[in-house]
């Protein structure tokens, strides 16, 4: 069962993969399945919502309602992440979200043949504690957790780099190009970068 979406794609049910939605080529596009929040994988019918383009599935275990043309994505436990959020960035082709479990990553893929919602965040190795925010440039990532501040390396390595106290915040010193004040449990401390 399918129906045809006005940007020219099709939305199909599926028996046991949810609802796939491709483009005119017949490439996949979106894959929205149990794990994205679907009471099952089992779809019987789709039908489109003339007001709001939702979509409609009627499914196993009832009916769902998808928001297929919404411009938000929501990225939960069913993603990958858990816990509370408190920060996220996006560094070196790759999504990076700190919380109150860890810091999580995934692949940036957005392209007109993949759906990067379909991608599941992973917990990094060594920063399984709460970790509460991002410090960027163009070439590191540094992220301020309870155990001290971290760098992780463009292959997602990760080092303390010499402070292990707990910190918050960065927040870099526009007039001082290159230093950065951190808001730790020992005060605020200026770090070099």
């Amino acid at each position: 069962f399918g129906e045809l979406l006005p940007d020219s794609t099709y939305a199909l049910g599926t028996r046991r993969n949810g609802l796939i939605v491709i483009d005119k080529q017949g490439r996949i596009i979106q894959s929205i399945n149990k794990k994205q929040g679907l009471q099952d994988e089992s779809i019987w019918a789709v039908c489109r919502d003339r007001f709001s383009g939702s979509l409609w599935l009627a499914q196993n275990n009832g009916i769902s309602c998808v928001e297929i043309s919404s411009p938000f994505s929501i990225f939960n436990d069913k993603s990958g992440i858990h816990g509370q959020l408190y920060n996220v960035v996006k560094q070196f082709n790759r999504i990076y979200a700190a919380g109150s479990l860890g810091v999580y990553s995934k692949q940036w893929i957005h392209n007109e043949t993949t759906d990067f919602r379909n991608n599941l965040f992973s917990p990094l190795e060594n920063l399984q504690m709460q970790a509460w925010h991002f410090y960027q440039d163009s070439t590191s990532l540094l992220v301020a957790t309870n155990r001290g501040i971290f760098e992780i390396s463009e292959n997602n390595t990760v080092t303390n780099i010499g402070f292990t106290g707990r910190t918050w915040f960065f927040l870099p010193l526009r007039d001082r190009p290159g230093y950065i004040l951190v808001n730790t449990s020992e005060g605020l401390i200026i770090l070099k970068k």
